[in-house]
């Protein structure tokens, strides 16, 4: 297995020079093509705050200061994405070439990001993203879900800063779950690729299906040896005691099932993919 075409999706903001790095990264590991995009949206879509008190001329001011920071976005998205490129010596290419190395483009599309992205994204092999949202037109969060539950390919979402080993220590959060069996289908290629893969369960007893010892002889068939480490459900929520173990494991990715649990329930009790996507700190491969 292979990634052969990466989707890499920019809100113009804060975290795109993680998703940018990372999606570089990947693209030459594995000589693969990164086609990065930028999705804007019409002013309906964000639309800015106004009020009853508010003069014509003060909602015309809002609606000039949404519009430039709308296009303003998608000027910073291509001017950071080409400068990357450039310092990192991928070029840019439209097309296949036959040639060996990593490849770049650029696509600038227009439409509601989220639905935009999660559509343009199910013909590639790897989305990466950013889930970071600070001061951005369009909230990290929303690409992110957008691409969860619309595109149906793995989403890898990055934190502000991707280690230079990015995918060499390989961390896996297995809960018995078809979300969690997609995600490892969906970075099988990044699995077979790491130097060390770590298989974390914490047994809450809350889903049936296949333990970690099943995972374990099923990767061996990929030629991956993997190791367990059991968490004790009592230390704390799951996500933190995930996180924090792949972090003292010093391991540079995570793979996880996204929403085993409904999106209202992880919205209202919260849960593992809620509180990485609020607060990542390692990136991360999901698959819903």
């Amino acid at each position: 297995m292979s990634i052969r075409l990466i989707l890499c999706a920019l809100a113009g903001g804060s975290g795109d020079a993680g998703a940018i790095t990372a999606g570089l990264r990947v693209a030459q590991r594995f000589d693969a093509h990164l086609r990065a995009v930028h999705v804007t949206g019409g002013l309906t879509d964000h639309l800015p705050h106004v009020d009853e008190s508010m003069s014509q001329r003060q909602i015309a001011r809002e609606f000039e200061a949404m519009t430039a920071r709308r296009n303003a976005a998608g000027i910073q998205a291509e001017t950071s994405f080409r400068e990357a490129c450039e310092r990192t010596g991928v070029p840019l290419r439209d097309a296949p070439s036959g040639a060996t190395g990593a490849t770049a483009s650029w696509r600038g599309l227009e439409g509601r990001p989220e639905v935009v992205v999660s559509e343009f994204a199910r013909t590639h092999d790897l989305v990466v993203m950013s889930a970071l949202d600070r001061h951005d037109v369009v909230p990290g969060r929303d690409l992110v879900e957008g691409a969860l539950f619309g595109a149906g390919r793995p989403v890898l979402v990055v934190p502000e800063t991707v280690p230079d080993s990015l995918g060499e220590r390989v961390f896996i959060g297995w809960n018995r779950s078809a979300q969690s069996a997609r995600a490892v289908a969906g970075g099988m290629a990044l699995i077979e690729a790491g130097k060390h893969v770590t298989i974390a369960y914490v047994d809450t007893g809350a889903k049936a299906g296949p333990g970690p010892e099943d995972l374990v002889e099923a990767l061996r068939w990929h030629g991956v040896e993997a190791n367990i480490q059991p968490i004790a459900a009592e230390g704390g929520p799951v996500h933190e005691l995930l996180i924090s173990r792949a972090i003292d494991d010093d391991s540079d990715l995570m793979i996880v099932g996204a929403y085993s649990h409904s999106r209202l329930r992880e919205i209202v009790m919260g849960g593992v993919t809620r509180n990485i996507l609020n607060h990542p700190r390692l990136a991360t491969l999901m698959v819903h």
